[in-house]
């Protein structure tokens, strides 16, 4: 889909940042094409907002579709609704620099912290400065007036929480491949991949565990967004499929079989693969507390990989992975018209995050590289042999330490 011009602010519905992105009417129902190799790994090479709204710019907009049943119901809105001096549909509001850099967990490969295994510090870059030129430069208060134009371009919202989301869960994926393709042997894949062994500490969360856990963080826990503890959480269950769209077409909802209560969010193909908030994942002792003063549990939100009897990392690390195929790759029987071969599979992808997992599964002339230095996996092309980086700076950064290293006596 074409964009013409992109933007940031904050979406009063979920109380959190979206990219407003500007497209022509045409473009609304135009199914996905193939994503550009190159715009993916721009994505999942971004370490800051900057470098992610760049990405978005590229790869183009997460849903499409205008029908009643639509990706983009709730999230397209005519420019008078949002611009101009009549009634406006949505009100944004200025992005917050601080809050924008608070949402954008760019670090799935956090160091873990303290002895529980839901304790993991950011081990990234905190790019405060890339933020700030990120919300001069994309402040959507600062776009042109498209109110004259509703007959030829449309605004689309798109929670950056999910472009976050669909960032962290393909470069989590594609380092347990990448890792596999250089050790097939490997047991402790996952591991190796960053995941932690978490214990259920509480009544609470081993009904929603259900036991222990290899856990790793995906993004920042939104319940702990700045407001109303129990606002936010009301708000992000009742509005999930507006303000959370990437994210809810892949989660299902787990309720208690005897109180009907709410449990977790698991992935809709794999009850094993579940999505943990610290709201779900533990009860915040001292609730009435400053954020800052609450367990580092309640920043961050994970996935959870539920260990089954008897299985191994690398059996586990398959589950996660055909589950999430079946999630994503969603084939549709057509009619080839050819003798002997009557019927093909026809992947139409819903949303861009399935778009994206086609490219991943079926990545021809392209190989899994887990970069040495920063440990991201990127899809790199095969001509001029095989690379150990996925980038020149990285590249700099570990000739640069292992050359201070090897001309250090006190260093190993």
């Amino acid at each position: 889909m074409r964009t013409e011009s992109i933007h940031i602010a904050m979406d009063p519905r979920s109380g959190m940042h979206s990219i407003v992105r500007l497209v022509p009417v045409e473009e609304l129902d135009r199914p996905f094409g193939p994503v550009d190799p190159d715009a993916l790994n721009s994505l999942l090479m971004a370490r800051d907002v900057e470098a992610l709204v760049e990405a978005t710019a590229q790869l183009g907009a997460m849903t499409v579709g205008t029908a009643p049943d639509g990706g983009l119901q709730g999230k397209c809105f005519k420019p008078s609704e949002l611009q101009g001096d009549g009634k406006r549909t949505l009100k944004l509001e200025a992005p917050d620099a601080e809050r924008l850099l608070e949402e954008c967990f760019f670090d799935p490969y956090a160091a873990r912290e303290g002895a529980s295994g839901f304790e993991f510090s950011q081990a990234g870059r905190v790019a405060k400065a890339a933020t700030r030129r990120a919300v001069e430069a994309y402040d959507f208060a600062g776009a042109r007036d498209y109110s004259f134009a509703d007959d030829r371009y449309r605004f689309l919202i798109e929670p950056i929480q999910d472009w976050v989301f669909a960032r962290n869960i393909l470069s989590i994926v594609l380092r347990i491949g990448g890792l596999l393709r250089e050790n097939p042997e490997e047991q402790s894949i996952l591991t190796a991949a960053g995941f932690s062994r978490a214990m259920p500490e509480t009544t609470h969360q081993k009904d929603v565990m259900g036991g222990s856990c290899l856990v790793i963080p995906i993004g920042f826990n939104p319940y702990f967004r700045k407001g109303n503890l129990l606002f936010n959480d009301v708000t992000f269950k009742r509005s999930a499929d507006v303000i959370w769209p990437l994210y809810r077409s892949v989660a299902g909802i787990k309720k208690s079989a005897l109180t009907k209560q709410f449990l977790n969010y698991h992935l809709k193909t794999e009850e094993a693969v579940i999505f943990l908030t610290a709201v779900e994942a533990k009860q915040i002792e001292g609730s009435l507390k400053a954020r800052d003063k609450r367990p580092l549990i309640a920043k961050w939100w994970y996935m959870g990989l539920r260990e089954q009897g008897g299985c191994s990392q690398r059996e586990t690390a398959d589950m996660l992975l055909r589950a999430f195929d079946r999630a994503l790759f969603k084939p549709e029987l057509a009619y080839s018209g050819e003798p002997m071969r009557e019927i093909e599979p026809a992947s139409k992808p819903a949303n861009l995050l399935e778009a994206m997992w086609l490219l991943v599964r079926d990545h021809p002339g392209r190989y899994l590289l887990t970069c040495k230095n920063c440990h991201r996996t990127i899809l790199s092309g095969t001509q001029g042999g095989e690379r150990r980086f996925c980038s020149d700076s990285c590249r700099a950064a570990w000739n640069k330490e292992h050359r201070d290293t090897a001309s250090s006596p006190h260093k190993e």
